[in-house]
């Protein structure tokens, strides 16, 4: 048998049939499984002058994640090693069969190698995405000398697709790049009690694909005023301690 790796996404679940990750033997075919016959007690020798009776058995194939994989859903950002076992009739033969593994075309810098060819057969590489938040806008359109202004920061809450959620702190035309996120659906909120003055943002619907991903946020402010109101004192005037000299 051969198996070719594959791709998934990070925090997705596992599926339980990985058909496409099988390689057949006959080109533009579904026949997956190369029956041989190999010397006495040399597995590694095939006979060649040997010819198959009867019927091909029905072959029974198993996939077990050996790790990255916690209550079925994917936890590893980076690659899930996948073994594989085979039954004919309820019996275990994976012993008696010969696994392959072709070369990797997912990823240029692919991770396989002895140890993974001992535990594994192939290998799914996880997709995860980054998000980069750019903010700006948050200038001070009154007292433009005023330099403290143009360093007024954002406080944003973002909420992933799983529910997980971040909160952090963007300055005037800073950035956050959150990274390894699993691709979907985000929502990310501006905190309007801390930037008050300015046109809340909200967005319910940011996607995040596989690899970078870039949210730019420029706030227009609607209050250029710190306090409302007038700001004011009462002058009193009169004689105080006035004395006969008057002084």
């Amino acid at each position: 048998m051969k198996f070719k790796d594959g791709v998934i996404d990070y925090k997705a679940s596992l599926p339980e049939d990985f058909i496409g990750n099988r390689v057949p033997y006959t080109e533009n075919s579904a026949d997956y499984v190369q029956w041989v016959h190999v010397e006495e007690n040399n597995t590694n020798t095939i006979s060649s002058n040997v010819t198959m009776t009867g019927s091909e058995p029905a072959i029974t194939v198993g996939y077990t994640a050996v790790s990255g994989v916690t209550n079925g859903q994917v936890t590893d950002p980076k690659v899930v090693p996948i073994d594989v076992t085979a039954k004919i009739g309820g019996v275990d033969v994976t012993l008696h069969v010969i696994f392959e593994h072709e070369d990797c075309s997912v990823v240029p810098s692919c991770e396989w190698n002895n140890d993974f060819a001992n535990r594994a057969k192939f290998l799914l590489h996880v997709r995860t995405g980054t998000l980069t938040i750019k903010k700006s806008g948050m200038y001070d359109h009154v007292y433009t000398n005023d330099l403290d202004e143009d360093h007024e920061s954002a406080i944003f809450t973002i909420t992933g697709p799983d529910g997980t959620t971040w909160k952090v702190t963007i300055p005037n035309d800073g950035s956050v790049t959150l990274i390894n996120l699993q691709p979907g659906t985000y929502s990310v909120v501006e905190d309007d009690t801390w930037t008050w003055r300015y046109v809340k943002y909200s967005n319910d619907k940011v996607v995040v694909t596989s690899g970078s991903n870039t949210l730019s946020i420029n706030n227009t402010q609607t209050n250029p005023y710190w306090l409302g109101g007038d700001n004011y004192r009462v002058n009193k005037f009169g004689i105080v301690n006035q004395n006969t000299t008057g002084n």
